[in-house]
């Protein structure tokens, strides 16, 4: 029996497709049908800082970033106090902390700012004793804060339209580039501050 080159290409065809088939009707439907080894499976734990705390994000939030120069040594002996210079709740009173600068955006309180505007970004623990089910009713968002730089005595007055969960201490705030510097350059990146509402 003679086997044209026509017959060997329809016989390599068939086996070929018969093949394909049957690897089709093997594999897993759903990737959760695919054993995975015990050896490959790890424990997976979320630092807390990774959690936005206004639900908007679920990874860190990228733009809050410590800008702050590395510490001299001895800088790092001093201690300072960030405590509220008055015994009052979280939307009054006069408070101490520490201030920082970010690059802004969408913010906590659903509004999207930009760099030369003056917003701030109230520390997530003030924000949070305010906030309702939904970040964006929250009533501080939208009130005016002066902030007050301790060094050089410069102020400014700026709008709260963020959160800060990474802001450093208890009282502290972040500042858009446009607020962060009229009471600062920004290459000094966090300052000792007061600040107090509107």
């Amino acid at each position: 029996m003679r086997i044209t080159q026509s017959t060997l290409l329809t016989l390599v065809s068939v086996i070929l497709v018969a093949l394909l088939f049957n690897a089709a009707e093997s594999a897993p439907a759903f990737p959760t049908d695919v054993p995975i080894p015990s050896a490959f499976v790890k424990k997976i734990t979320v630092a807390p800082k990774q959690l936005a705390l206004d639900g908007h994000q679920i990874e860190k939030r990228r733009n809050h970033q410590n800008h702050e120069k590395p510490q001299k040594k001895n800088d790092r002996n001093k201690l300072t106090s960030t405590k509220k210079t008055s015994k009052s709740s979280s939307s009054s009173g006069t408070f101490k902390g520490k201030g920082t600068w970010y690059h802004t955006g969408m913010g906590s309180c659903g509004i999207k700012s930009n760099d030369k505007q003056l917003i701030i970004a109230l520390n997530a623990r003030q924000m949070a004793k305010e906030s309702p089910e939904n970040p964006n009713n929250n009533p501080l968002c939208g009130r005016k804060i002066r902030v007050r730089n301790l060094k050089n005595g410069r102020e400014v007055t700026a709008t709260v339209q963020d959160t800060c969960p990474g802001c450093p201490d208890g009282d502290s705030l972040d500042l858009s580039p446009a607020a962060f510097k009229k009471i600062a350059a920004l290459d000094q990146g966090k300052i000792e501050i007061e600040w107090s509402w509107v």
